[in-house]
């Protein structure tokens, strides 16, 4: 009797513990048991039918049904005149010396994030060089453009937030949207985003407007000021995508040409590796924001930081000062000559990103697949003349042009009337 009142106590008090036991024992049964599996159950091809089945092997096409005349050519031509690259003030080659300098000094990378022994005091010195430069808060270095921009959308818009984007926003923003799982409202401009705020604008959850300074598909230039008009009226946050109006527009893009603090825009992004022709990215903000993503950026986490040879290139740029007034002298003696009958110019005529499309009317009516086709014809006839020129795929098929602030008057002239024939 004593020995079942002894059990029945323990069942009691200690039947958790007891549990415990029996699971962990079960665990460890079935890991034993079934990682160390008999050699009897393997079957041995002998090597004649592994070769066999070698040979026999076809492997489906990764891409299917792609025409032969959408494929990309190799454009690059020695002797030509390079307008693909975002290199309009000539930075790529500037700053051997101090680049060789840094290369014999820290090696060529870092092999590591920057929290994991990846942070050189290169990239302390490159954070501090754009915050002073910017006229910012703070600022935090990525190390890589095209997945800074989705990070930081993702960093900051969560599933139950609201995004307003525009509808001529590079392939990096939508994929960022779309990875944040935000609902998301397109608009087409500022009077059509301030009809979808007074319709789709929450305040009781975050909204968020994310816009670029100078559109790298379009060529176009946001008018920032009248978003920060609305964002007075509405209360929503901006994220402004400098990558290509920093320094293209201006040093401090789109709000340095506006004469706007960058501090009145709550993250601006910025590529090192456009204009700047370096490698990576950075985002500005308050102290706060730049600590966040140093804790929930996953491009910045988990990405090999900036090689310090780079890191170099790139401090040495930002302090440049540049020449827009001469560069922009230059874009008006294109579109004084562009007289094309059948293509237009979308972009901005401040804009040294030229962008040629087929006329609106023309381009609504016509299958993308022809406009692509048309658009890469087109292109290839440029290299016959040794000018190389870019496209974009988005939001319609279009030619894309980087004026270079090297290139004399009567040059750009010339490239205005050759496309003429189109």
């Amino acid at each position: 009797m004593e020995l079942v009142y002894v059990l029945s106590n323990l069942v009691t008090w200690y039947w958790r513990d007891i549990l415990k036991i029996i699971i962990e024992t079960l665990v460890i049964y079935l890991v034993v048991k079934f990682r160390y599996r008999s050699s009897k159950d393997i079957i041995v091809f002998p090597r004649n039918v592994i070769d066999r089945l070698v040979e026999e092997f076809d492997p489906d096409d990764l891409v299917k049904d792609v025409p032969s005349d959408v494929m990309l050519p190799g454009v690059y031509k020695e002797g030509a005149t390079d307008l693909a690259n975002f290199d309009v003030f000539g930075l790529s080659t500037e700053n051997k010396k101090e680049v060789i300098d840094v290369i014999r000094k820290y090696g060529v990378g870092t092999c590591g994030p920057r929290g994991f022994y990846g942070t050189l005091d290169l990239h302390l010195d490159l954070e501090e060089t754009i915050t002073k430069e910017l006229g910012a808060e703070a600022s935090i270095v990525y190390p890589n453009s095209f997945t800074a921009i989705n990070s930081i959308i993702t960093c900051f818009c969560k599933q139950q937030d609201i995004v307003f984007y525009h509808e001529d926003s590079n392939e990096a923003i939508l994929r960022g949207i779309e990875l944040s799982r935000s609902k998301t409202i397109e608009f087409g401009s500022i009077s059509d985003l301030e009809i979808k705020l007074e319709y789709f604008g929450n305040p009781n959850v975050r909204n968020f407007v994310v816009v670029e300074g100078l559109f790298r598909n379009t060529g176009r230039i946001i008018e920032i000021r009248r978003i920060l008009e609305l964002r007075n009226k509405y209360k929503f946050r901006i994220i402004l995508d400098e990558s290509y109006s920093i320094p293209l527009l201006d040093k401090r893009g789109v709000c340095g040409m506006e004469g706007i603090g960058i501090k009145e825009i709550d993250i601006v992004i910025g590529s090192l590796s456009g204009g700047l022709c370096s490698s990576g990215a950075f985002a500005t903000g308050t102290h706060s924001t730049a600590d966040y993503q140093k804790l929930s950026g996953s491009s910045y986490c988990f990405s090999a930081s900036i090689p310090g040879a780079m890191v170099k290139a790139a401090i040495l740029n930002i302090r440049r000062e540049f020449d827009h007034e001469e560069l922009r002298a230059k874009v008006s003696v294109f579109h004084a000559n562009f007289k094309s009958k059948t293509y237009e110019i979308v972009s901005s005529v401040l804009s040294p990103i030229i962008i040629a499309a087929k006329r609106r009317e023309v381009r609504r009516s016509m299958p993308k697949e022809i406009l692509l086709k048309e658009i890469l014809g087109i292109r290839n006839e440029l290299l016959g003349d040794n000018v190389i020129v870019g496209f974009n795929h988005n939001p319609y098929p279009s030619l894309r042009i980087c004026l270079k602030a090297s290139m004399p008057e009567d040059q750009v002239a010339r490239l205005g009337v050759l496309l003429n024939k189109w």
